[in-house]
């Protein structure tokens, strides 16, 4: 992002479509897949929580790329 027009273009809401309810879809499947493999390996904790957390920003973050065609 250059210029203020493009963060704003950036957080504006952009509503999914076909096509890009289905990437969405496809995302969010493969971190619930990963919390899946993973949920009984890690102790509870602060450390767990922590990881839930970055991977949730990672999730938001793939969601956002997708949503601003790769931007």
């Amino acid at each position: 992002m250059r210029t203020k027009e493009e963060a704003i273009e950036h957080f504006r809401y952009k509503s999914p479509c076909d096509v890009t309810a289905e990437k969405h879809q496809k995302v969010t499947e493969a971190f619930m897949g990963v919390i899946e493999s993973l949920w009984d390996s890690i102790p509870d904790g602060p450390g767990k929580t922590y990881a839930l957390r970055k991977l949730a920003d990672a999730r938001m973050s793939f969601n956002s790329a997708i949503a601003n065609n790769g931007q």
